[in-house]
């Protein structure tokens, strides 16, 4: 979080990222949500697979009840950013 931290700083008007831990989905994936723009709007997401050090983005619209697994979330939309 430092690190975007720094990278937003480098851009006027911009403050501190907020990003808090919204949970584990799917067993393996670590999802941080940020604040939304407006005030009831959607939100950025980001999610670390802690098995293989995988990284996604998306909304969290995007994290949803899981289609077949009862009482699990599922990324939804979301894009591998990494690798």
């Amino acid at each position: 979080m430092r690190v975007i931290d720094r990278r937003a700083a480098q851009f006027p008007g911009n403050g501190p990222v907020v990003n808090d831990f919204f949970g584990v989905v799917g067993g393996a994936w670590r999802v941080y949500v940020g604040r939304p723009a407006v005030s009831g709007g959607d939100a950025f997401a980001f999610a670390f697979n802690t098995g293989r050090g995988t990284v996604a983005r998306g909304l969290l619209s995007g994290i949803r009840p899981h289609p077949t697994l009862a009482g699990e979330l599922a990324l939804v939309n979301f894009t591998i950013i990494y690798p």
